[in-house]
């Protein structure tokens, strides 16, 4: 589907495939396969491409990115799959500039995410839910929720996996850094 709305010249938005790492396209859609996490996607009127994609990409929890050394649109999945002392390692030499920090507290994470998704069958839509008790514990038994729509999942399991994936993000504190680095860092 990612494919489909960048490269279509008429539907889409017309990018040529010379500029899309396809292989990195592949492996994504293999992966999202293995996990039965599928899309059906329907456009019904008049769509910007680039957020249906980035739809598409948030249900996957994956990201697209220009490549700085080929220049193609490159797509990754956000996952564990890597081994922490293979990761590059910047220090205070390595920043030029703190751009930005923020860090949320207790008092801003969710102990439950809900997960509203279309049905096939009706005209309306279902909830999928995730709970984090220990969370709940730790706001002092205040259940704080948020909910999120993920409008191209019509699967009650894939609903709630990704509610669990969300909620582990939404249930801890987290730190949120921009920084300038020097060119150590330009990949």
């Amino acid at each position: 589907a990612i494919y489909q709305v960048m490269t279509d010249t008429w539907r889409g938005m017309g990018i040529s495939s010379a500029d899309i790492d396809v292989p990195s396209l592949t492996e994504l859609g293999n992966v999202m396969y293995t996990e039965g996490n599928g899309a059906s996607v329907m456009v019904t009127s008049e769509a910007e491409g680039g957020k249906v994609v980035n739809e598409l990409l948030r249900q996957a929890d994956a990201i697209a990115y220009q490549d700085p050394s080929t220049g193609k649109i490159k797509f990754r999945l956000v996952r564990a799959d890597y081994d922490v002392d293979d990761l590059p390692v910047y220090d205070e030499g390595d920043v030029i500039s703190v751009k930005s920090f923020t860090r949320t507290s207790w008092d801003e994470v969710y102990a439950q995410v809900k997960v509203s998704f279309p049905q096939r069958d009706k005209e309306s839509t279902a909830i999928a839910v995730q709970q984090d008790m220990a969370v709940v514990n730790q706001l002092g038994g205040r259940l704080r929720t948020t909910t999120l729509s993920f409008p191209f999942v019509y699967e009650r399991v894939l609903a709630t996996a990704i509610a669990g994936r969300e909620l582990s993000q939404f249930s801890v504190p987290l730190f949120r850094i921009s920084l300038e680095m020097n060119r150590n860092a330009y990949a």
